[in-house]
């Protein structure tokens, strides 16, 4: 399913988020089949935004519900070219620190740049 973000929720314009069947805490325990599916998604969205919009996606995921019935969400957002070092840089420089988002059971990683 894909979700397109409210402008209240949203970080930038074009942001949406890949919601899967599966309720997991982590990309990294969905099934083989779902896992699939999501990188063809992803492969998708990637060649549209380079090809059609001009610019390339930041990956990332983050997990609602987690004390109770935990869903991952992959949340999509559109980057301009040329910021791909800018933004990767932050992601290390994030999980270096071990700075996650904690928010009203939310909680959300770096899953791909």
């Amino acid at each position: 399913i894909l979700r397109i973000k409210s402008h209240q929720y949203s970080l930038t314009d074009g942001h949406f988020e890949i919601v899967p069947k599966e309720h997991v805490s982590s990309y990294l325990q969905f099934s083989e089949e779902a896992k699939t599916e999501i990188e063809r998604t992803i492969s998708c969205i990637q060649h549209m935004y380079d090809k059609v919009l001009k610019k390339n996606v930041v990956l990332f995921e983050t997990v609602i519900r987690l004390h109770q019935k935990p869903h991952t969400v992959i949340e999509v957002l559109p980057i301009e070219k040329g910021m791909e070092n800018d933004v990767q840089m932050f992601f290390r420089e994030v999980k270096l620190l071990g700075l996650y988002l904690w928010q009203s059971n939310v909680c959300a990683f770096i899953l791909i740049v």
